[in-house]
């Protein structure tokens, strides 16, 4: 049931092309630069009530996508980025390079500084635009960070965004900046309060335009098909694998969690 709701386009890039392809629908390619996609009649009833969360660290290439993605499908108008400062990068160039991403906002003339439960400093900075508006929380980040301190970081995050974010917010989506969530129909999520989902990565083209686009489901969802029973059991394997999804592990699927009341145990009333 959940499959059929919603999955996740994470977007590669080509190196020696410029555009950045993504198939919403289809039979459809769509460059999400320019025209990432047409506008939904069935966007969500009340996206002011919404924030997409998401974090960065240098990687900035899809950003007027991602913004422009989560406006034109689903009416969310309001963003929250998570950006990591490592190195010589300092919040006033960041602004600079958020500036030329998001031609159509405004930064705010000051910045604030505030302070996370687990006592890391933020530097955060505003842009406004018609009827959007992005916030941007910067903070001193290494260059490597692993998965178990990157999981501690995020946990301290985005609880300093639950106390950040205006009261009007109650739910949110907290995609990889790269991910674009499709549901079919985008009023679906305002019953849930979590949603499991599948990935699907586009595979660059070798030619551009692209005269065809091509998807695949990421990898760790073949791990099974690894094991000896799959690989040399014949007729008795398949069986198997059918009983058990094909073959697919969904160990490493994702799970939003929507109401933030459920996410970290806060009233927001």
């Amino acid at each position: 049931m959940q499959k059929e709701i919603a999955w996740v386009c994470s977007l590669n890039h080509h190196p020696e092309h410029n555009g950045w392809f993504v198939r919403i629908k289809s039979g459809v390619r769509l460059n999400p630069m320019d025209k990432l996609v047409e506008t939904t009649r069935e966007q969500l009833r009340d996206g002011n009530n919404w924030c997409v969360l998401t974090t960065y660290k240098e990687n900035y290439a899809l950003l007027s996508a991602f913004v422009s993605y989560y406006r034109r499908r689903y009416g969310i108008e309001s963003f929250l980025l998570l950006c990591g400062l490592p190195g010589s990068r300092t919040h006033a160039s960041l602004k600079e390079l958020i500036s030329k991403k998001l031609k159509a906002a405004a930064a705010a003339a000051s910045d604030k500084t505030q302070i996370t439960r687990r006592k890391r400093a933020l530097t955060v900075s505003e842009f406004a635009g018609d009827g959007f508006v992005v916030w941007v929380a910067s903070y001193a980040a290494a260059d490597f960070t692993s998965e178990v301190d990157f999981h501690d970081l995020k946990v301290d995050l985005h609880q300093w965004a639950d106390d950040f974010l205006p009261m009007r917010i109650t739910r949110t989506l907290a995609p990889d900046s790269d991910e674009f969530l499709h549901a079919k129909n985008p009023r679906s999520l305002e019953s849930l309060d979590r949603l499991g989902f599948h990935f699907v990565d586009v595979i660059p083209s070798p030619v551009w335009p692209p005269d065809k686009l091509r998807f695949s489901l990421q990898g760790w969802y073949y791990r099974r098909q690894a094991q000896p029973r799959f690989k040399h059991g014949g007729r008795l394997a398949l069986a198997i694998a059918k009983m058990l999804g094909r073959g697919l592990d969904h160990r490493g699927c994702k799970t939003f969690y929507f109401d933030l009341e459920l996410a970290y145990g806060k009233s927001r009333a």
